[in-house]
């Protein structure tokens, strides 16, 4: 370490600084050092907001304690450490050296702001002839809410100098709404603000367009011609509702639903729960890799029994050896593939009138065969893996920002919004790819009389309008894309809810040899995975009927979900809004009267 780095006034007491974010979500602090010339200046003071170690960047100005001591310096490099985890290394931009790397645990938070002399300036960039320019399209997010490391200690108090505009602070149990203005430049560049809040929601809503999905969207399309158009829209706010509540419950309880589960209701709830999940998960697992097994047969002739052990075992290695985040930064590209239906249904012929009337005019059959595609499809959008997925990676989320299980608890209104956001575009996002799967499979197979698909050729016909022969690549590479990111999210959320009804340590950013048991419920699940495909089955019929499995296992869940979000023992002031808990016992209405028309039916 050089001397001269930017240690800040408040070096003397980090674990205020700590506090601060941990209440408020930001803070004040003046500088004191010159290792950041010309960008940040002595006596100039820092707005710094709370942000994981995954979401900085390279040339963002991070604060971080070293030697218990305060510093701000710029990230120059991402790396990992011996145990492959994230860290940052940093260094000022006056200095020759770099600083030793630091991990979540150090890390506090992100510069958003500077202020100089009672005026705010954006997060500076490195300095140059270009570097106005560049600040003006690398603008971050001014945290109007932050307050000073005093008023993290007394009551807020208006200092007309660093707070013109009377930013009123946000606690984390209380959640008072502020109406004071915003100043944040961010809000006038919405664009980059929406993107940098993306997160485990999307990821989420990537996964749920697993092969289970894109088999059932096509089955439902082949099928029932256009008429299935309306579920895209209909399911759209009932799954966005559900996955939210499952979300908010593991922001502001700092658990995931099985956490919540067993501390708040007896154990047969508890494990009855966990083996809903278990269950469809298996035979989900299953049915994904036997669907990729077969997609890759199609085009490269290696027999299914081969690549079925192939897919589950590499999937395995991966998440081991290295970690569900790279896989999803690697595979996602391929999910792209996705668009390719979009696409087809521009060029195909479809009946635009016809497919805009059922979109907003349902239409529903007293028959078996319809009630099995809207159970799919109701399951497949809003299947029980997704619940405890995504209440675990809002806790992985905070987990990655150095907090334990009393600092994850509680949620500002900031946080909940981002939540939200992620979460709603998330859902828009797998549900339109669903609209235009259902849309093509109906223009291309159901046009030309191919209503029953049992194999993946019949399935890739749909893109023969647009691709010709590459129609078969490439509903191969978006099974495989998609199947790479599902696979893990459904093993993953077993060995999550084990581990948290167990009450072990356990999680995909940990090592196995530091969550043995973790990983042996993950492994354990990917093996009877596997282990099924061998029992003769359909692959493409099995995907159709793993979504009616998760569509009829699903309401018990959705149910717990709603009497979790809905108590105030649980969630504080944050328990499920009017329109928020209606929507949720609408979808638990829903899927029970779908799961009975099933099985009622003629």
């Amino acid at each position: 370490m050089q001397g001269g780095q930017e240690e800040l006034l408040t070096a003397a007491v980090p674990a205020l600084v700590t506090e601060a974010l941990r209440r408020f979500g930001a803070a004040r602090i003046q500088v004191a050092g010159t290792s950041m010339l010309p960008a940040i200046r002595p006596h100039d003071v820092l707005v710094v907001e709370r942000r994981p170690l995954q979401h900085v960047r390279v040339a963002d100005i991070v604060l971080f304690t070293l030697d218990d001591r305060l510093f701000a310096h710029r990230v120059v490099r991402q790396d990992v450490d011996d145990m492959g985890s994230p860290t940052l290394v940093t260094k000022g931009d006056t200095l020759a050296d770099e600083d030793r790397p630091i991990t979540s645990s150090q890390l506090l938070g992100q510069v958003l702001t500077v202020w100089r002399n009672g005026r705010a300036c954006p997060a500076p960039f490195p300095y140059s002839r270009s570097s106005s320019m560049v600040s003006l399209l690398l603008l971050t997010r001014l945290a109007p809410t932050a307050p000073t490391l005093q008023q993290a200690k007394r009551p807020v108090q208006r200092d007309p100098d660093l707070e013109p505009n009377g930013p009123i602070p946000i606690n984390r149990d209380v959640m008072p709404k502020s109406n004071a203005p915003s100043s944040s430049p961010l809000e006038r560049r919405p664009f980059r603000r929406f993107f940098s809040n993306l997160g485990p929601g999307l990821i989420t809503g990537a996964a749920d367009d697993d092969p289970s999905g894109i088999s059932t969207y096509s089955v439902a399309g082949a099928t029932f011609g256009y008429l299935p158009l309306w579920t895209a829209l209909f399911s759209f706010p009932l799954m966005a509702a559900v996955q939210l509540m499952c979300a908010r419950l593991g922001l502001v309880t700092g658990l995931g639903l099985a956490g919540v589960i067993r501390r708040r209701y007896s154990r047969w709830v508890l494990w009855g729960a966990c083996t809903l999940l278990v269950v469809a998960n298996v035979i989900n697992i299953a049915a994904d890799l036997g669907g990729m097994a077969e997609a890759t047969m199609m085009v490269t002739g290696a027999p299914v029994a081969l690549m079925v052990p192939v897919f589950g075992v590499v999937i395995v290695l991966l998440l081991i050896w290295s970690s569900y985040r790279t896989i999803a930064r690697v595979f996602k590209w391929l999910t792209l593939v996705l668009l390719a239906y979009v696409v087809t249904a521009l060029v195909a012929r479809v009946d635009w009138w016809l497919a805009l009337q059922v979109t907003f005019i349902p239409h529903i059959e007293w028959s078996r065969a319809f009630f099995s595609v809207l159970v799919a499809i109701l399951g497949t959008t809003i299947s029980p893996y997704l619940f405890f997925w995504q209440a675990a990676q809002e806790v992985e989320e905070e987990r990655a920002m150095g907090r334990n299980l009393a600092r994850r608890r509680g949620a500002t209104v900031e946080e909940l919004n981002v939540c939200r956001t992620d979460v709603v575009t998330g859902m828009f996002a797998s549900n339109a790819i669903m609209y235009f799967i259902i849309m093509t499979t109906a223009a291309t197979l159901h046009a030309h009389g191919e209503t029953n698909i049992t194999t993946a050729q019949e399935a890739a016909e749909a893109l023969r309008p647009l691709a010709g022969a590459g129609a078969y690549w490439l509903f191969t590479l978006g099974l495989i894309g998609t199947g790479m990111l599902a696979v893990p999210v459904l093993a993953g959320s077993c060995a999550y809810a084990i581990a948290e009804a167990a009450a072990w340590r356990g999680s995909l950013n940990q090592r196995p040899g530091r969550a043995k048991k973790f990983y042996v419920v993950l492994a354990v699940a990917m093996v009877l995975g596997i282990a099924l495909n061998y029992a003769g089955l359909n692959a493409i019929k099995l995907l159709f009927t793993t979504a009616v499995i998760n569509g009829v296992l699903a309401p018990p869940l959705i149910l717990i979900v709603l009497l979790l979000t809905s108590d105030r023992t649980v969630m504080g002031d944050a328990i499920n809004s009017r329109t928020a808990a209606f929507l949720g016992w609408l979808t638990f209405a829903v899927m029970v009267v779908a799961a009975l028309g099933l099985f009622f039916a003629s």
